[in-house]
């Protein structure tokens, strides 16, 4: 009996599928699958190249925010999240100086950067570059305090900065007049922070103090009984953290204050507290988390839920046992620290143990990264000698 075979021919292709039905497929490929099938033909570079696909990749990737797609597509989102991951950047002087500082920054909109260069704090815009003018020109100029600048936020249309001079002073973002001066503190004001009416301080003076922007007057005072390097408030628990520099064997270096009842709240000690571990920096991130570094050279998440006595839910140690000078964050997945050695920075991502990557902001500098700031594109370093860019939009 003989048997008859039939071949059937098969013309369905990838190419050829609906692109309901691509995206499905596409949803299980990574980055390095996608970008290939983008080089096969004119549709597979269609439909590899759609939202629908990148979108998802996007969930995973660090520094992106659901606010970012307003003005970009999300493959070039994921494009400038993969440069931070591999390091892929291009690292510019901003601004030189022509004698050492402290400098503080804080970064309002990609294109206005407020920095702390000894007394004075100034005001750089970036605009197009000619050969005559610099890419970021200085816009004003904020003048009155006698010492250096230690810290300062932007609250509205104010200004608020603390000082080495024992003061606090707020200024008109408008004129760049001084509007009012808050005298109290019996040493250096190390920090200082807000919301609303009410602005909190601590300095060298062992003292927080804290003060109604209306009345200009100290309301309470409440002691530490050791040098604060760093306040951060908490406008939605009502609270303040403080950040002392270590050297009380009994306290902790970090601690939750009321702002209203003037009390200990929390103790916040991960249990490898040691002496002179201070904490230099904190941020909150939401109205439970927070990021916290110093001389202790880690950096830690800590969440308020938490039913602990800890309450550091994540710790990063610094791969060289830096000290971990300042941190900042998206607020989602990525972290960034400066260290006290050589211009160090480091991108930590909040999934991953180690630190993603290093990066030396001018490569011949040995000036500590005093403070950090980022965008979705671009970090800025303030050092001794100059403020840098690490732009990762390349």
């Amino acid at each position: 009996m003989s048997q008859e075979y039939f071949v059937v021919e098969n013309d369905l292709k990838l190419d050829g599928l609906p692109d309901d039905v691509l995206f499905v497929i596409l949803a299980f490929c990574d980055v390095k699958t996608l970008l290939a099938l983008a080089c096969v033909n004119q549709n597979l570079n269609r439909v590899s190249s759609h939202d629908t696909v990148w979108r998802r990749i996007s969930k995973k990737c660090i520094n992106i925010r659901k606010s970012d797609k307003k003005s970009e597509c999300w493959k070039n989102l994921c494009r400038v999240s993969h440069n931070w991951t591999r390091g892929n950047c291009k690292d510019r002087c901003m601004i030189k100086f022509k004698c050492n500082f402290m400098p503080y920054l804080y970064l309002v909109e990609p294109n206005k950067l407020f920095v702390a260069q000894g007394p004075d704090i100034v005001l750089y815009q970036s605009k197009k570059k000619t050969r005559m003018l610099p890419l970021w020109q200085q816009q004003m100029q904020f003048r009155g305090h006698e010492f250096d600048v230690t810290h300062f936020f932007i609250q509205d249309d104010r200004l608020i900065s603390s000082s080495l001079d024992n003061t606090l002073r707020t200024w008109s973002l408008m004129t760049g007049m001084c509007e009012a001066v808050y005298t109290g503190h019996t040493s250096n004001v190390h920090s200082v922070d807000g919301y609303g009416d009410v602005l909190v301080s601590g300095g060298r003076d062992k003292v927080i103090k804290i003060w109604s922007q209306q009345s200009k007057h100290c309301l309470h005072t409440i002691p530490i009984q050791d040098h604060i390097w760093c306040v951060g408030m908490n406008p939605v628990t009502r609270s303040v953290l403080s950040g002392s520099a270590g050297h009380s064997t009994d306290v902790p270096a970090l601690r939750l204050w009321s702002l209203e009842s003037c009390s200990l709240i929390r103790n916040l000690d991960d249990g490898c507290h040691r002496f002179g571990a201070g904490v230099l920096s904190v941020l909150w991130e939401s109205a439970f988390t927070f990021l916290s570094c110093g001389y202790d050279t880690a950096i830690k998440y800590w969440d308020m839920r938490v039913n602990s006595r800890c309450g550091c839910v994540l710790k990063w140690e610094d791969p060289h046992d830096s000290t971990v000078y300042c941190v900042d964050s998206d607020h989602k997945w990525m972290v960034v620290s400066g260290t006290n050695r050589y211009g160090v920075t480091r991108v930590w991502d909040k999934r991953a143990r180690r630190c993603v990557r290093s990066f030396y902001a001018g490569r011949k500098s040995f000036s500590p990264v005093y403070s950090i700031q980022c965008d979705r594109t671009s970090l800025y370093v303030a050092l001794a000698n100059s403020i840098r860019s690490l732009d990762f939009s390349i």
